[in-house]
């Protein structure tokens, strides 16, 4: 895992106190993802972790639903 750039948790904190919501999405898969998003304070508590497969399996509905509690999108690739 390379770890994150010593930044990035403070741009974190500052994006959230300016009302900014981050996510992170990524190709990593998502124990190592969620483990990073942890480390640099981006996943809020009840958030969660989506897979790129898991996107696939979710209507339009259902995406907008999970958007709003999901801050790591893993395993995603660019056609998602």
């Amino acid at each position: 895992i390379d770890p994150p750039r010593p930044q990035a948790k403070p741009a974190i904190e500052k994006a959230r106190r300016a009302g900014i919501r981050t996510v992170m999405i990524t190709g990593d898969y998502p124990d190592t993802a969620e483990e990073i998003a942890e480390e640099i304070g981006l996943l809020q508590r009840g958030h969660g972790v989506l897979t790129g497969n898991e996107l696939d399996g979710l209507s339009d509905d259902g995406l907008r639903e999970k958007v709003v509690t999901t801050d790591v999108f893993a395993r995603v690739s660019p056609e998602h």
